[in-house]
């Protein structure tokens, strides 16, 4: 995973000729141990996320590459990213906290952008059972969505297709609100992996 991250860094690179193209990934991929037990190997550089949806519960699996977070410990982050995750109301965050709101958007790395910096890229394993969701978004769903409503919008019944695509409907609804502090205007993109 880190290897194919690496090789579409060198790809855009070399596409771009000169030119500044960049780009956010996150990928993952199901592996059964040699005893048929399923694990998840993800990759993520930038701010596409990987989620894990189990029992009615949403965790992150990836830590964004965001210029708020580096200089913080990896625990440090997570309550920042999750802070973030779910704010609808900036009067309640710290001056920090909002702060890092507001540039949300800016990433510490990411493929391409016509440098030859090597992309800082997160690799991780996890076991998962059958039942489970893998969910991938990029950062127009989670930056319009709070985790609550990716939440209940995952717990939804019907099938992976069904949820993906209310999950961009309600995004981009909320991307056109311009009252709501979560609404901006991106790319919408998200990918369920079911177990």
């Amino acid at each position: 995973m880190y290897e194919a991250l690496n090789a579409g860094h060198e790809s855009i690179i070399n596409s771009a000729q000169g030119g500044n193209i960049a780009t956010t990934a996150a990928v993952a991929k199901i592996f059964e141990t040699e005893k048929g037990n399923p694990f998840v190997v993800v990759a993520s550089v930038g701010d596409s996320r990987i989620y894990l949806f189990r029992d009615s519960q949403l965790d992150h699996l990836t830590l964004d590459h965001a210029i708020f977070l580096p200089g913080q410990d990896e625990k440090d982050a997570k309550l920042m990213q999750m802070t973030l995750a779910e704010a609808t109301d900036l009067s309640k965050l710290t001056k920090e906290e909002q702060n890092a709101f507001h540039n949300r958007n800016i990433v510490s790395s990411c493929l391409g952008n016509g440098s030859n910096n090597r992309p800082v890229i997160s690799v991780d394993d996890f076991e998962v059972c059958k039942g489970d969701r893998i969910l991938i978004t990029s950062d127009g769903i989670h930056d319009n969505l709070t985790n609550t409503e990716i939440k209940a919008i995952s717990q939804q019944k019907g099938s992976s297709n069904d949820v993906v695509n209310e999950l961009v409907m309600t995004a981009r609804s909320r991307s056109k609100d311009s009252s709501h502090i979560r609404a901006k205007a991106d790319d919408m993109t998200a990918v369920i992996l079911s177990l």
